[in-house]
């Protein structure tokens, strides 16, 4: 038997091309007959929701314990959560390693934030929960365009009389933005790169009065 000719294969090529198309053409017009019922029905992926962010919106004291009403739970005391109570606020040790922007966010999602130690008695009391040699993420960084050192709740370095640098620090080396306290250098504060893993100390609640200036180191307008 001879085998087909180069032009013998296109042929038979061609004529299987153009019964598929005839077939897809038929089944098109059905479809439109059938006003697209023939399609079938995809449904809706729902899309994951963004992580809320609590807010603290009523305090409650009641027998000596304080309370906390947030956006979105009700009132509850956050020592049933693993948080230790100081005058009126609650501070916890997350013995998870998290970059600073991730441990800000959990802070937040219990209606806190990262932990400002701005008084020595507060600085002492969050290094006495810290256990071993582990450095701990505080909120004081300085992110922000001035590059002024602030802490998480708005108050600025430069306004508090009480501050606790290791020896040489803060260091002028780029990048280095979020402040720990240093494991090797007896919990003193340093600043270094804010992508680092550390364990982390969230507050909840206003803290102690500090008498810190929160318009110290302002730039005039």
């Amino acid at each position: 038997m001879a085998c087909p000719s180069p032009l013998d294969k296109i042929e038979r090529l061609k004529a299987k091309i153009d019964a598929v198309f005839l077939k897809v053409n038929r089944t098109s017009g059905k479809l439109k007959e059938q006003g697209g019922k023939g399609f079938p029905q995809i449904p809706d992926v729902p899309q994951p929701s963004p992580t809320p962010t609590t807010s603290i919106e009523d305090v409650n004291v009641t027998q000596g314990k304080t309370e906390f009403q947030t956006s979105t739970q009700g009132y509850w005391n956050p020592s049933t959560a693993g948080y230790t109570e100081r005058g009126g606020s609650f501070y916890k040790v997350f013995r998870t390693r998290k970059n600073y922007t991730s441990a800000q966010q959990t802070c937040e999602a219990d209606g806190g934030h990262l932990a400002v130690a701005n008084t020595e008695a507060i600085n002492n009391f969050i290094v006495q929960q810290i256990s071993g040699r582990n450095d701990s993420w505080i909120g004081l960084n300085n992110k922000n365009s001035e590059g002024t050192w602030m802490w998480a709740d708005g108050t600025r370095l430069a306004g508090c009389a009480f501050s606790n640098w290791a020896p040489k620090q803060p260091s002028m080396n780029q990048g280095q933005k979020c402040v720990q306290m240093w494991s090797s250098r007896r919990y003193k504060w340093d600043n270094t790169l804010c992508h680092r893993l550390k364990y982390f100390t969230c507050q909840i609640g206003p803290g102690e009065d500090s008498n810190c200036d929160k318009n110290a180191g302002r730039r005039s307008g």
